[in-house]
């Protein structure tokens, strides 16, 4: 499930500028480093297809994505204006994709769609780390703020159901690996958490789109008048 909690957007908690200082470095940092997993995604279907997906991206995104708690912290200490509770619920999501899923089935994603769960990830955090760096550097062009609230019509659909797919397709290795309980777990997460959480989610951003999008449109017709 995409997260988005903190990328709603870490708004400065004051106007210290060693805050605003950190909260530039660390999502240009994390820009960077999704932008990595971007690049190692699609240049490995591109050369060798997506069964070497994971040979050369599984580690890199395994931690890329851990990284995140991060976003969760943030909002813990206040350094976001952020509900950590339900960025932690949003992370959680994503956790469980990579060390519930990736981690003990590595043999799933030779899948094509652990590549396109890669993919709908990275744009998502690349345009979205990237947009509130600039934003936090007093940046904020239309056409950006645009493609980071529109994006994510396309993006999470994708990413969220190659998760889901993916988690379907450990089921049966789960239960002969760890046994019923954990392919419980993961069914309950499967075929109950997950859609409530999708729909969730997007509903928050859509009403986020719409928010914001009126915001720019009501400034634009403004320097215009």
């Amino acid at each position: 499930m995409a997260q988005d909690a903190a990328a709603t957007a870490p708004k400065r908690a004051s106007s210290s500028p060693i805050k605003t200082g950190y909260l530039i470095l660390y999502n240009a940092v994390s820009a960077i480093l999704w932008a990595t997993v971007l690049g190692r995604t699609v240049g490995a279907n591109l050369l060798r297809g997506p069964a070497f997906v994971y040979i050369s991206t599984g580690d890199f995104v395994l931690w890329t994505q851990t990284l995140m708690i991060l976003d969760v912290l943030h909002g813990l200490f206040g350094i976001v204006r952020t509900d950590p509770v339900t960025a932690a619920a949003q992370v959680a999501s994503r956790y469980v994709a990579v060390w519930g899923v990736q981690f003990p089935f590595p043999a799933l994603c030779a899948s094509p769609v652990y590549s396109t769960m890669l993919f709908a990830w990275s744009v998502t955090e690349v345009i979205r780390y990237t947009y509130l760096a600039v934003k936090l550097g007093g940046y904020e062009p239309a056409a950006f703020t645009w493609v980071r609230y529109s994006s994510y019509l396309v993006l999470y659909p994708l990413g969220i159901t190659s998760e889901m797919v993916q988690m379907w397709r450990a089921l049966g290795p789960a239960g002969r690996k760890f046994g019923p309980l954990y392919q419980l777990f993961l069914g309950v997460s499967l075929f109950v958490i997950w859609p409530i959480g999708a729909y969730v989610l997007i509903g928050h951003m859509n009403r986020q789109r719409r928010k914001v999008l009126a915001v720019q449109k009501s400034e634009n017709l403004k320097a215009t008048q």
